[in-house]
This record gives C-alpha cells, structure tokens and sequence, in this order.
C-alpha cells in the first residue's frame, strides 16, 4: 500500500495499521506526456518527516516506489528522468535508515514502452547497478508496474469508416495528422470519418494534441495513387 502525505498515513493508521507501507517519492517526469508527478508522490523534502510520523504511528514502511510518467514525448529527457528517479530512490531508503526502518523493496514504476525498451533497460541497469549494488545479490527486492508496455500492442482496432475526401494539404490546419495523398505532384489530405459514437468515444483518448504522440499511427503516411484507389474498394 503506497503513501506520500500525512493524511494518507492517518487514514492507513485507522483503517489497516497492520499493512506494509511503500513510499512514494516525487520524480521529475521530465520528455514524459502523462505526468503522474502532477497527482502523486512525496517531495524529497517531506521524507524524513513523513518517515518520522509513521514511525509514531507505529506502522511498517517496507519500501520506496516511483513512476517516471506514461508516454514518451522526448527519449532522453525520459531516460534521464528514469536514471534520476533511481538517484532519488537511493536517497530515500538513506532516510529510511535513519528514520529506523530497513526498506527491502524498490518499485521502479511503469510507463515502459515497446520501442526503447532496451534502452530503458539499459539505463535501469545501469542505476541500479550505481545505486542499489545490493539488489544483484538479493539484498533488496526491485519490481515493475509494466503494465502499459504488455497492452500497448495487445489490440488492433477495427472500424467502419463511413465517408472519406480529399482537401488540399495547404488549406488544412491539422495536415500532421492525416494521411497524405500524393497526386500530380501534390499532396491532399485523406480524411476518412468514422461514426459519431466511435468519434466521442476515441477522443477521450486520443483527441487532444499534447496527446498527439499517443494517436495509431499509419505504417505509410505519403499514399500513392495505388493504395488510395486500393482504400476506396474497402469502403
């Protein structure tokens, strides 16, 4: 059970005091597009008190937890977010310490993505490595929150598209987000519309722009003539 505020370790001391307690620290959340700093985790320069009060509440903090944010905007800011979140991981289990508790877990969070997971990984080691020397022969016990990186390409959406034209891409506000028609050496949008219902329902995922990187993403965005016409027979 995680906290990162007093009201939170009050409500905890009365509900389930004998639970085990994971606290979560404030990371930057810097190149990610969902940042969950905005909503959750400690600040470094509440730990100790907030160690201090659990500790007078007599309850059983086993461990510290992170989430660098969900979706990658910028590759290196992000690993460099994650690199420094494992800094600041290591310097609250030195708190703990002297707040009198021994942490044994370290939950380095989500948000991993499919195509720079080896990188991820490779900075992760690389932290860990750095900071946690211990967790290679099993002194601490580190876990993951993956959950994102397993259902990202776990679908594929299928839907009618209803009706579909071509606009001059010059004229059109949003060109970056259709595809692009190439047809006597000029490109025209292809803007295919889907039903209202579908439309309402994608938008609260997709529709707005600092979301952008999140949207499905076309395996060739210049059509030519041939896969347009090719298009045009599946509607």
């Amino acid at each position: 059970m995680t906290f990162d505020n007093f009201d939170e370790l009050d409500k905890i001391s009365r509900a389930h005091p004998s639970a085990q307690l994971v606290l979560r620290i404030l990371v930057e959340n810097k190149g990610s597009i969902y940042k969950l700093g905005q909503k959750f985790g400690a600040p470094m320069d509440t730990i100790s008190k907030l160690l201090a009060r659990a500790q007078d509440l007599h309850l059983n903090v086993v461990g510290v937890s992170f989430h660098a944010g969900s979706g990658v905007a910028d590759v290196d800011l992000y690993l460099g977010t994650f690199a420094n979140a494992i800094e600041r991981a290591r310097k609250a289990f030195d708190l703990g310490k002297v707040a009198g508790y021994d942490f044994q877990l370290l939950d380095i969070g989500g948000g991993f993505q499919d195509k720079i997971f080896e990188q991820m990984a490779t900075v992760c080691n690389l932290a860990l490595n750095q900071h946690f020397p211990e967790w290679k022969r099993g002194g601490i016990t580190v876990i993951a929150e993956p959950g994102q990186f397993f259902a990202t390409n776990a679908f594929t959406l299928v839907t009618n598209i209803i009706a579909r034209r071509d606009q001059s891409s010059k004229t059109h506000s949003m060109c970056e987000y259709f595809p692009r028609t190439l047809r006597e050496d000029h490109l025209f949008l292809t803007i295919q519309y889907m039903s209202m219902m579908v439309y309402t329902d994608l938008l609260t995922v997709f529709g707005c722009r600092k979301y952008s990187p999140l949207l499905p993403q076309l395996e060739d965005h210049l059509w030519t003539e041939k896969t347009l016409n090719a298009s045009r027979m599946n509607l």
